[in-house]
């Protein structure tokens, strides 16, 4: 599966994005315009977490099916 999104909010751009499950942490960085992508994701169920320049945002338990 792939995964993509966009962070909406001031101080996004180039920020970390991560989708982990107990077996993997995948890890990208948002580009200047604070969109992301996973690519070739495993079904399962992930927490992404996305860390800004003063802020931490965390989804958890995101169904990917």
């Amino acid at each position: 599966f792939s995964v993509r999104g966009q962070i909406l909010g001031n101080n996004f751009a180039n920020a970390s994005v991560k989708l982990s499950d107990d077996a993997r942490t995948l890890e990208t960085t948002a580009n200047e315009a604070s969109e992301f992508r996973f690519d070739a994701v495993p079904a399962g169920r992930y927490d992404l977490t996305t860390h800004g320049k003063d802020v931490e945002i965390t989804l958890k338990a995101v169904e990917i099916t």
